[in-house]
């Protein structure tokens, strides 16, 4: 059961009368303002409050990844304890991760791989200690039980599941503190996917490192690596996002590229097939950013529009349906996009106003909209009824 259920008589959210199929949630609290940043994960979304630079998260629990004082799930947006100066967040399957105005980072939730750098791998509620021996980062990515940092210095360092290479040390040990990430530098930006990782050099090619099952290395190969290799035939690349077993950036023409695992659709280019390449996103032409959750891909365009396309069976296309969709579809009601951000099974925009929309999967609550019911549309994220 949710905190909000809990909490019943304090809330003012209201269900219509509508056949169990259609219930959508009428929100009658306030909205969640002052985002700064927002991440989505396997079935919870964390959110910087640049106002407050403190943290919210919401959604699934069970690995104390919300960082709050509760074990429950939560349909509305909790402080996360113990965290000030918070930058930007980043929510991996069952962890989170926070960088610092310090440039330091802290992590909590679950930790049997080591994926919160603590030098243990015991579990944390609360983002109490930084990652061992980490400073100087300028940027974070979660994997499914892996992590991420890109350093001043343009180097790389992860920790954490390492059993695909994921790390990409050359090794398949996990580590419950950084390691460097072997012959990688001039990084620019990087991402984690569920067992691999990517990253963009300043050159804008792209070298990516782990499994590769599916092709999501993009090497021509179906073979893992625990160290980079080149992704083939990109040269122009301006931003980049890992799903679970797929990978994508778009180009410095405004076009998107995607490879790896395509079974829902997932990489836009009207087919079903995996690709081991890079291949064309369909109808993309005025992409800025890129996101991409577990079997589903989303790209913010320049008129502040969301396109979003692969698996929908929860609705977290953002299109009304819950139809798997091979080339983009149009996310309804959304207008005046910052910044968007894919989960395991549902998605979130964070809008020009500060405030947040989420759609999809809902079991845990992960949309925070007051509800645990799945939304085929975008739906506002609201402040907790309570002060805590």
């Amino acid at each position: 059961m949710v905190v909000a259920a809990l909490l019943a008589a304090a809330t003012s959210v209201m269900v219509t009368t509508a056949p169990a199929s259609a219930i959508v949630p009428v929100i009658t609290d306030p909205p969640l303002l002052d985002i700064g940043s927002i991440s989505a994960g396997a079935n919870h979304a964390c959110a910087v409050i640049t106002t407050q630079t403190m943290a919210d998260c919401w959604g699934n629990n069970a690995s104390r990844q919300l960082g709050t004082a509760f074990t429950d799930d939560t349909d509305t947006p909790m402080m996360v304890s113990e965290l000030g100066g918070a930058v930007t967040i980043a929510a991996g399957a069952s962890h989170t991760c926070a960088l610092l105005d310090n440039r330091t980072v802290k992590c909590w939730g679950k930790n049997t791989s080591g994926q919160l750098g603590t030098g243990n791998n015991t579990n944390a509620s609360f983002p109490l200690m930084p990652v061992v021996g980490l400073s100087n980062v300028t940027a974070i990515s979660t994997g499914a039980n892996h992590t991420c940092a890109r350093l001043s210095d343009k180097t790389v360092r992860c920790w954490g599941d390492n059993s695909s290479g994921q790390l990409g040390n050359n090794s398949l040990t996990n580590s419950n503190t950084p390691v460097s990430v072997g012959g990688l530098g001039d990084v620019a930006a990087i991402s984690a996917g569920a067992n691999h990782t990517c990253a963009r050099l300043a050159d804008r090619t792209v070298r990516c490192w782990g499994a590769n099952g599916s092709g999501q290395l993009g090497n021509n190969t179906t073979t893992g690596s625990k160290v980079p290799v080149t992704v083939s035939g990109i040269s122009s690349a301006n931003a980049i996002a890992l799903g679970d077993n797929h990978s994508c950036v778009v180009l410095t023409d405004k076009t998107a590229r995607c490879w790896g695992a395509n079974g829902s659709g997932q990489l836009g280019n009207n087919s079903l097939t995996n690709a081991k390449t890079p291949v064309t996103v369909s109808g993309l032409a005025t992409a800025s950013t890129i996101d991409a959750g577990g079997a589903h891909t989303c790209a913010l365009l320049g008129d502040k529009t969301l396109r979003c396309w692969g698996s929908n069976t929860k609705g977290q296309l953002g299109d009304n349906s819950t139809t798997n969709a091979k080339t983009p579809v149009t996310v309804v009601g959304i207008s005046t996009a910052a910044s968007v951000t894919a989960g395991g099974a549902f998605t979130c925009a964070l809008l020009a106003d500060t405030t947040a929309k989420c759609w999809g999967g809902n079991t845990k609550g992960q949309l925070g909209i007051g509800s645990t019911s799945d939304t085929k549309k975008p739906t506002i994220a609201v402040k907790n009824p309570m002060p805590w």
